[in-house]
């Protein structure tokens, strides 16, 4: 799975060290069925270590094969050491977020990324993003400048 990852974007600025650095992604497939792929929590932390990233965002985009319809859905992984959780959470309360109206939905995560014993090391959330307008091109400023604003109060 690492070469669909797509380094696109980090942060690194205003005297913040490399732990506030951060990847986007895009991958053309539903967000479990990714996640369910043999070496998804190796690969995800082998490539974020790699690339000295906090977190990776993937983004999700496809064509539901019961309804037809274009979905797009957003995950969040990190290493244990970034405070993922509040985070996200400080994503979805943000102004930067209701600019972009993502309107995400927390979704279960597939059980072997959740409970495979390799998981040590990687935390993950997917969302289900309701308003499939806003791309990559919204989505990664909008957490850059949330980073921004988390970064200058928890890290």
């Amino acid at each position: 799975t690492r070469n669909i990852f797509f380094y696109s974007s980090h942060l690194n600025t205003d005297g913040y060290s490399t732990k506030t650095k951060f990847g986007v992604a895009a991958v053309l497939m539903p967000g479990v069925k990714f996640m369910e792929k043999d070496g998804f929590v190796s690969e995800t932390l082998s490539f974020m270590r790699s690339e000295q990233i906090s977190f990776l965002s993937i983004m999700f985009a496809f064509y539901d094969d019961t309804t037809g319809l274009f979905r797009r859905e957003l995950s969040f992984c990190s290493e244990e050491s970034f405070p993922l959780e509040d985070f996200v959470t400080s994503v979805v309360v943000s102004t930067h977020y209701q600019e972009v109206n993502l309107q995400l939905k927390k979704m279960e995560l597939p059980g072997r990324v959740a409970f495979e014993d390799d998981q040590k090391g990687l935390k993950a959330f997917l969302f289900l993003q309701e308003n499939v307008q806003p791309s990559r091109k919204q989505i990664g400023p909008m957490l850059e400048k949330q980073l921004s604003s988390f970064a200058s109060v928890m890290l």
